[in-house]
């Protein structure tokens, strides 16, 4: 799959996460975890969705720690379990991924090869967003999935 990379600048997003830490190789059961809950708080505080879930990966390697959540459109109150902050705006590059999360690993490799012919330098962290519900399209073939690498 051919990656059209893209540079942008987006202002920050207001969201409802979890967190969760663990082996890279826990992703899904750690996303199991972590999502339902931030989605199930904002529902029940009567909040407002402004996009799809997403992933904010603060660090990765064999072991991760990640934030899952859901963006506002304005605020409310937190939990114990679900905090309510910003994914940061500023610039950024970003590509879509339209297949299996477990070929996402594709997209990234596009998004380093850019940076490195483009000598740009890359911010700490990362995040996906989640366009399709696995839940409503069986096909992981059809599963879109948008990637944002923030830049220094």
């Amino acid at each position: 799959m051919m990656y059209k990379i893209e540079r942008k600048t987006i202002a920050p997003q207001v969201v409802a996460y979890g967190t969760g830490s663990g082996p890279a190789t826990e992703i899904p059961k750690i996303l199991g975890e972590v999502l339902p809950k931030a989605m199930q708080h904002v529902k029940s505080k009567d909040g407002e969705l402004a996009g799809p879930p997403f992933t904010h990966y603060l660090s990765m390697g064999e072991t991760i720690e990640l934030q899952a959540g859901v963006p506002l459109r304005g605020k409310i109150s937190g939990s114990d379990s679900v905090e309510i902050g910003e994914l940061p705006g500023g610039d950024v590059l970003t590509t879509v991924h339209v297949g299996p999360y477990d070929q996402l690993n594709k997209a990234y490799q596009a998004l380093v090869a850019h940076v490195q012919k483009h000598d740009l330098t890359p911010g700490d962290t990362i995040w996906e967003y989640y366009w399709t519900d696995p839940e409503a399209e069986e096909d992981p073939s059809n599963w879109k999935t948008e990637i944002f690498l923030p830049l220094k």
